[in-house]
């Protein structure tokens, strides 16, 4: 039993009444905002009035071979894609990869290269990096030099397209909402 003051006047709770105010209560709450948000935007709602692009085919190698991002070869590669039948006006091209240096390079001019630096405590292995590579107007082609970082692997890219990134983030806050709920909800009953 636990003793409360409440408006002047002592009176005596139990436990579970006090469970039930300071745990499920907020709990309750925060699952219905949640729940509520997540119905009013249902995923790609935001797309009324925003193309995706999709990029995974139409890559050309240096020696002329199509490749398919879904399907790339082990080792180091060099993707070309052309850009001149696609509306890159303020657009941006955008992708996940995982464990992969590259270089993007627009007409020939390098204007993304990412080769980081990590400490080598737990190897290797930067995991999973999203890539947000604004397109100049002017681009008639993108070029991608991709390198896994480990011997004998082949690059890795995920979901490569050419859209608006707000609305790819958007998309990214999306999906992972249940997934950051869960998180939080545990961690919320742990405490």
């Amino acid at each position: 039993m636990t003793t409360f003051c409440i408006g002047g006047n002592m009176k005596i709770v139990n436990k579970k009444n006090t469970i039930i105010l300071t745990d499920l209560i907020p709990l309750i709450v925060i699952l219905a905002f949640i729940l509520i948000v997540s119905l009013m935007y249902p995923s790609h709602s935001f797309h009324y009035n925003n193309e995706i692009i999709d990029f995974k085919d139409g890559w050309i190698s240096e020696t002329g071979e199509p490749f398919s991002m879904n399907n790339l070869p082990v080792g180091d590669i060099k993707l070309t894609h052309d850009l001149s039948q696609v509306d890159i006006v303020r657009k941006r091209l955008y992708f996940e990869t995982a464990n992969t240096y590259l270089t993007a390079q627009f007409d020939g001019v390098t204007l993304y290269d990412y080769h980081t630096e990590r400490p080598n405590i737990f190897g290797k292995s930067y995991g999973m990096y999203i890539h947000l590579i604004p397109i100049p107007e002017s681009a008639s082609s993108v070029t991608l030099i991709l390198q896994p970082i480990y011997k004998g692997d082949s690059a890795y890219i995920k979901d490569i397209a050419v859209e608006d990134a707000g609305m790819f983030m958007a998309d990214i806050y999306h999906s992972g909402l249940p997934a950051f709920s869960l998180c939080f909800i545990i961690d919320f009953l742990g405490n």
